[in-house]
């Protein structure tokens, strides 16, 4: 747990041995986010803040051990794309809206068994996901609105 920059996560990428990296306040960017890449032992990564794009998760590619990342609003979603060769990541958390235009074509990796996302989204946005065993959203929505997506991810346990 910790307050980072750029300077903390180099100083971070020094360290052997670290599997879990929560940083719930702090500045960093892209750069000192490429950074961790070097720390191949890394099985989680929560990140509350940051100053990253999408191009900022590229530095996580690298992280073969990686099982779970939480990623703040700061990211769109073509940044998930980094992600898709993990093949140990089961769990996501985002705390952003994936766009409408990201949905149409992103499909969540076969190891994902997890997936939390913030927003309103239609059944039909959702289908993609169907896969997962479990679909947390985080956003409002009306009974009918629940009901249609609980059918169209049948086989997955959707909560709100």
């Amino acid at each position: 747990d910790g307050n980072f920059d750029d300077a903390g996560l180099i100083s971070l990428s020094l360290s052997p041995g670290v599997e879990s990296l929560h940083v719930n306040s702090g500045r960093f960017t892209d750069d000192g986010l490429s950074r961790l890449a070097k720390v191949t032992t890394l099985r989680t990564v929560h990140f509350d803040v940051g100053q990253c794009s999408d191009e900022g998760l590229a530095g996580l590619a690298g992280l073969t051990e990686l099982r779970e990342v939480t990623l703040p609003g700061t990211f769109g979603g073509a940044g998930l794309e980094h992600l898709q060769e993990l093949s140990q990541l089961t769990i996501v958390r985002l705390t952003f809206e994936l766009s409408e235009e990201f949905l149409k074509d992103y499909r969540p990796q076969q190891s994902i068994e997890q997936m939390t996302l913030r927003g309103v989204y239609a059944a039909e946005q959702l289908t993609a996901f169907r896969s997962l065993k479990s679909l947390q959203i985080l956003g409002t929505y009306n009974v009918e609105q629940v009901h249609e997506l609980k059918i169209a991810l049948r086989d997955c346990s959707v909560w709100f």
